[in-house]
């Protein structure tokens, strides 16, 4: 069976240092958001990985967390 995502509210990263990405990833998760995308350009593979994977240490199983068109960064988390 496949998980069920909740598409109510979801969250697109922007730009910004990472402590201020993480920041506002957790405030969302903390009001309700249940996907959080991290997307951040122009990132080289290790930062967005580093930032992706901070973001899910943060939320934990409180949202899912994607990341934007890097398949080799996803697979590496």
């Amino acid at each position: 069976m496949r998980p069920t995502l909740d598409l109510r509210c979801y969250l697109v990263t922007g730009s910004g240092t990472p402590e201020h990405i993480i920041g506002v990833a957790r405030r969302a998760v903390d009001g309700g958001c249940g996907i959080v995308q991290v997307r951040s350009k122009p990132i080289d593979a290790l930062d967005l990985y580093e930032l992706t994977a901070a973001i899910a240490r943060e939320v934990g199983d409180r949202a899912t967390v994607l990341v934007d068109d890097r398949v080799d960064v996803a697979l590496a988390l």
